[in-house]
């Protein structure tokens, strides 16, 4: 009999974690919007006066350089920032801040793809600053540049190991890029973190459904359950499971449970399952 393959779950609305799409959404929001070395807006008119004399006392110093850009980037003059550390790193190419925060600069200016250069100069320089990653992910996020930004929660996660939010972005992206077993080590480490979250078993469980490893997606999602028996997500994938395996009357029995739990079933899959 030629069966039709129900709709599979989406990704889970827990953060394991979060809603995929709403997710990637603000990935491009996370970023620091502020230049490191940057104070307080409290007396910026006073610190741009201060920084304006510095460097004009003494033009070939990069340092005055960049705390003058850092002045000017405060009150809003981006094209005159965007000079000050360019001149800054005229006099001194290995500044890795003044790289970062030009690039910032560059994307209040909407210059993105500058910005982004930007980033990449000042990583060569420092590629551990987890400032410069963070900010390079949020310019990837609005160009849609997807193997850069895996890349940057690749590093991001790295150098924040113990930091769920940082494994659940870097796990779902893999996830949507259809790298499974990366994904599926990422929610592995994520689990680690935070053994209760029934969301991220879900996530877990569906790469191993994505990759046809029914066992594993099953021990995934019965773990999920003995955290959270009612959970819809859960309820609703062990059914289609049971199905996809033919295992027709574990499908039957689960499904059966999901309505005792008033939780809604494609009317096809009911039909498929004769339970409609």
């Amino acid at each position: 009999m030629t069966t039709r393959r129900p709709c599979k779950p989406p990704l889970p609305g827990r953060c394991g974690g979060a809603a995929a799409l709403a997710l990637l959404a603000l990935l491009a929001g996370c970023a620091t919007s502020k230049p490191a070395g940057t104070g307080s807006t409290t007396g910026v008119v006073d610190r741009l006066k201060a920084a304006r004399e510095a460097v004009t006392a003494e033009p070939n110093n990069a340092e005055r350089c960049y705390h003058y850009g850092n002045a000017l980037f405060d009150v809003g003059n981006f094209g005159e920032a965007a000079q000050a550390y360019e001149r800054a790193l005229q006099l001194d190419p290995a500044m890795a801040k003044a790289f970062t925060n030009l690039g910032l600069t560059f994307r209040r200016l909407g210059q993105t793809e500058a910005a982004i250069g930007a980033y990449e100069e000042a990583l060569k320089l420092a590629p551990e600053d987890l400032t410069t990653w963070e900010n390079l992910q949020t310019a990837a996020g609005l160009l849609g540049d997807q193997d850069r930004l895996v890349r940057c929660l690749e590093h991001i996660a790295a150098l924040k190991p113990r930091d769920p939010q940082a494994q659940a972005e870097l796990a779902v992206l893999l996830h949507q890029r259809q790298r499974f077993p990366e994904a599926i080590q990422a929610y592995e480490r994520l689990l680690k973190l935070r053994p209760q979250n029934p969301g991220d078993y879900y996530a877990l469980g569906l790469c191993h459904f994505d990759t046809q490893h029914w066992n594993d997606a099953e021990t995934a999602w019965k773990h999920g359950l003995q955290l959270d028996p009612q959970d819809p997500s859960l309820n609703k994938g062990l059914a289609v499971l049971y199905w996809r395996q033919g295992k027709l009357e574990q499908a039957r029995k689960q499904a059966q449970s999901c309505r005792q739990l008033n939780i809604a079933l494609d009317p096809e899959f009911l039909r498929e399952l004769k339970l409609q």
